[in-house]
């Protein structure tokens, strides 16, 4: 009973392009709040949102929070497959 990993088909040069993306948007995410702090009247309504925007792709992408879930979905779904594996003959 192996556990494959989520991204396991997902080839090298594709994650490194996802993560290049993804530093990308976190930078010009910065850049937002950078600027929401320097030149809007009302700052926390330009950061507030930048950084939760922020917050929410390093959990996905750089701390692997979604793994989790699927992790936990491919462990049940081996527990009912060998729950199965019993017969009623």
């Amino acid at each position: 009973m192996a556990l494959v990993k989520p991204h396991h088909h997902i080839h090298r040069r594709q994650r490194f392009i996802i993560g290049g993306l993804v530093f990308a948007a976190l930078v010009i995410l910065t850049l937002i709040e950078w600027a929401g702090a320097v030149y809007a009247t009302k700052p926390m309504l330009v950061i507030g949102p930048a950084a939760l925007a922020k917050a929410a792709l390093i959990l996905a992408f750089f701390m692997h929070v979604r793994e989790l879930w699927a992790v936990d979905e491919l462990a049940e779904a081996d527990h009912d497959l060998a729950g199965d594996e019993g017969g009623d003959d």
